[in-house]
């Protein structure tokens, strides 16, 4: 049954080409000497919000912000996350202490997540989890949360199914950021009931009439979600269907790709691009990195864009723009990743041609005018709140050297 599920989940997914190497990152603090006579607080102290909201919580050092420079841990993990920059995201219902650590001094708040009334059960009925991006973990403890018991999975396909207390809605079943699956009876899939709850929650049908077995989901609510409705379906029955709709962007935002730029004039190019300064690094080979990093957290998805500068004594010798949702980008699948076509279209609209490089013949944009060219790549990266995100990598160049710099 589970191959059964997964061979007609993956059928309902487009097509991926392309592979490329899997890398990851993780981020270090560097140690913060100990400041006598101050006392460290969380402001608020005590909070409650709901499901998938967001809060901006302050680290303040006396009357001082220090939010940025805090460290944060949350006991128990999975029912909150925290950016670098206090804000808050609601994983599941429960309780959460947090701690914020600066300078050898510490302050706890406590945050109260409930239930969200759009996604936790009503009467019989349910939606899936609808945040493509987010990880396995979080998409876990989403449906633990609310009841329902892990059933089946493959981390080869990013395949996860559920049972549900709901004799109408037995069984979820995810394909990780593409595709949901939620079992139906035929009288359940084409009832009035169903229809009304779908409606409540953001969701038309289509049509009057079912085509002949076949309802196709309408919603001005979510930007990242189709849905439909199968009845008896052959060889797999009736059910409940999401699938991702890919998030667009109308312009990404480009580092700054002079190579005779200073740290001055990156950092203030990043500064009006809106990008904080996160780090700085210096590898074994002598090189410094540079990374300047911009987050906005939406309901349906998180973004960021990380700029990273590699130089050496002064000159700047290659740059990556990371972008997560990766999708805007390229399509994920496992290690490897296809090009969505909306990319190089964007590509080619600002001038750079396409070509191959390389043993593996990747795609190569160049820009002779603009005086550089890039690949792609894939990263999945771990916060310091310890939720994962796949980051699409556009490494940049000089056109006058190496397809690719290491």
């Amino acid at each position: 049954m589970k191959q059964k599920s997964i061979n007609y989940l993956a059928s309902l997914l487009l097509a991926v080409v392309g592979f490329m190497g899997f890398q990851s990152c993780d981020k270090n603090d560097k140690p913060q000497p100990p400041v006598v006579g101050e006392t460290l607080s969380i402001t608020p102290k005590e909070a409650s919000i709901k499901m998938g909201e967001i809060l901006t919580i302050k680290v303040l050092s006396g009357t001082k912000e220090v939010t940025t420079q805090a460290t944060f841990t949350t006991a128990p993990e999975g029912i909150i996350s925290i950016s670098k920059e206090g804000k808050i995201t609601a994983l599941k219902a429960g309780k959460s202490i947090l701690k914020a650590t600066y300078n050898g001094k510490q302050a706890e708040a406590t945050i109260t997540v409930t239930e969200n009334g759009n996604q936790e059960v009503q009467g019989d009925f349910m939606l899936p989890y609808l945040r493509w991006f987010d990880s396995a973990e979080e998409l876990i403890a989403f449906e633990v949360a609310r009841g329902n018991t892990p059933l089946e999975k493959d981390e080869n396909m990013q395949y996860y199914s559920f049972s549900t207390k709901s004799k109408k809605m037995p069984v979820i079943k995810y394909i990780l950021g593409q595709a949901i699956q939620i079992d139906l009876t035929p009288e359940v899939a084409q009832s009035e009931e169903l229809k009304s709850f779908l409606e409540k929650n953001g969701f038309t049908y289509g049509s009057n009439d079912w085509t002949p077995k076949f309802m196709n989901l309408m919603t001005d609510k979510y930007k990242t979600v189709t849905g439909f409705i199968y009845s008896e379906y052959p060889g797999v029955g009736t059910f409940l269907g999401f699938n991702l709709k890919e998030p667009t962007f109308e312009t990404l935002p480009f580092p700054l790709l002079d190579w005779n730029a200073s740290e001055d004039a990156i950092k203030k190019f990043e500064e009006q691009a809106g990008r904080k300064y996160l780090e700085q690094r210096t590898d074994k080979l002598g090189r410094t990195e540079i990374i300047y990093g911009s987050q906005k957290l939406g309901e349906e998805y998180e973004e960021m864009f990380i700029a990273r500068y590699l130089m050496k004594e002064g000159k700047l010798l290659k740059v990556l723009l990371q972008v997560t949702p990766a999708n805007y980008i390229i399509k994920p699948a496992g290690e490897g990743f296809g090009i969505m076509a909306t990319f190089d279209t964007y590509a080619k609209g600002l001038g750079y041609t396409i070509s191959k490089t390389g043993d593996k013949k990747i795609n190569l944009y160049s820009h002779t005018e603009k005086g550089n060219k890039f690949t792609l790549g894939q990263w999945t990266i771990k916060m310091k709140d310890g939720r994962k995100r796949i980051f699409a990598t556009m490494n940049f160049v000089p056109m006058n050297g190496p397809d690719i710099i290491d």
